[in-house]
């Protein structure tokens, strides 16, 4: 079999996106973008900017992060579901208990959630709760599944990241304001002082108090643009920085509104 017909689906997939029996935004899409990057993270670990891997980390996309807010009983009116990451990588273990829920393994020593965005801000929030943004809500989960590791804080590696458009100003409120780390702190105490006066509430008070504040001081918060880091990329690997490049340049086309 001839290189250019080895992978028969893969061109196939091309002619129906190239032929519009789909939208092209199936594919060219920020999950996908991101995928590739990680990949290439994955297969360089000794790289130490942007999406830095330890050398035995593993990443999964659409994990399911685990949330100190669960459903304690039916019709609770305060509860909310998992939340999906765009991209996880680190120490981790996927579908111990259902099929993408997350962990950490034993000894972790790097926990890193990748959002991915193009063209568009955070969710501004949950069914129950009303201002408990993206980025306040996917650090609270990532503290709620390190507490449930029962690891000591002090060599691991935490780190929420976003990656947008260099067109998408950092500066937009969802990004710059909701990123603050006092304002992350306020909302997510927003979010356990609603439980107030019910029986649950001193649980996720002491969990606010002893845990989430010293896991929201300890993590790194940063926004990074897709260019820079294909830039970074190119500079490494300069095939792969090229199609990188194309595959970014096909999702802005799709993508902008």
């Amino acid at each position: 079999m001839s290189e250019k017909n080895k992978f028969p689906c893969i061109e196939t997939i091309k002619e129906i996106i190239n032929d519009k029996n789909i939208s092209p935004t199936f594919l060219y899409n920020e999950g996908w973008m991101l995928r590739l990057i990680l990949k290439w993270f994955e297969k360089n670990a000794y790289t130490d900017k942007y999406l830095s891997m330890k050398e035995k980390a593993i990443w999964y996309s659409e994990a399911l992060l685990s949330s100190k807010f669960l459903a304690v009983e039916k019709n609770d009116d305060l509860a909310e579901k998992h939340t999906h990451a765009d991209g996880v990588y680190g120490d981790i273990k996927i579908g111990e208990k259902g099929r993408g829920d997350l962990v950490l393994e034993p000894d972790c020593k790097q926990f890193v959630v990748v959002e991915a965005k193009m063209f568009s801000p955070y969710s501004q929030k949950v069914k129950n709760a009303p201002r408990y943004n993206q980025a306040a809500r996917t650090i609270a989960c990532m503290c709620h599944i390190w507490k449930k590791s029962m690891q000591s804080l002090e060599n691991m590696d935490v780190a929420f990241y976003t990656i947008i458009p260099e067109t998408q100003r950092i500066d937009e409120p969802t990004f710059n304001e909701w990123t603050d780390r006092d304002h992350i702190k306020r909302t997510v105490l927003d979010r356990v002082m609603a439980y107030n006066g019910r029986p649950d509430f001193k649980k996720k008070d002491d969990w606010y108090k002893n845990d989430f504040y010293k896991f929201s001081e300890k993590i790194k918060i940063d926004i990074f643009h897709w260019e820079d880091i294909i830039k970074y990329i190119k500079e490494k690997e300069t095939v792969y920085g090229k199609e990188l490049d194309e595959f970014y340049k096909k999702c802005e086309e799709y993508n902008k509104k």
